[in-house]
């Protein structure tokens, strides 16, 4: 899935195209991005994927998951892997890609992922 510049805040993970790897977002521009693994380059739109939601990625920003089965906790929220939503104290948003998910938990805490 290509990512529409505006989606993204500096310090999210997207998947580079061109270099086959997953980054963190540098600066974002209009309609490009720069990226961490080479920050003097623009990257346009079409060369950014979305990283998918995966156990690693939620293990790797702080969800555990104690016996839970398909749910990871980050108190005080769950999201469930099966369903790719986040629990929001009853509230379910869906979600595909890291970049969206950094950004929820940045928009509800301000914390970064």
């Amino acid at each position: 899935m290509s990512i529409k510049a505006q989606e993204l805040r500096i310090g999210n993970w997207v998947h580079s195209k061109l270099h086959c790897l997953d980054t963190e977002v540098f600066t974002v521009f209009h309609k490009s991005v720069k990226l961490g693994l080479n920050p003097l380059a623009l990257y346009n739109e079409d060369e950014i994927e979305g990283i998918p939601i995966t156990e690693e990625w939620l293990l790797r920003f702080g969800f555990s998951n104690e016996n839970l089965l398909d749910e990871y906790y980050l108190e005080p929220y769950y999201f469930n892997i099966i369903d790719m939503t986040l629990d929001i104290g009853g509230v379910y948003v869906d979600l595909e890609y890291i970049h969206q998910l950094q950004n929820l938990i940045h928009a509800l805490t301000g914390k970064e992922l």
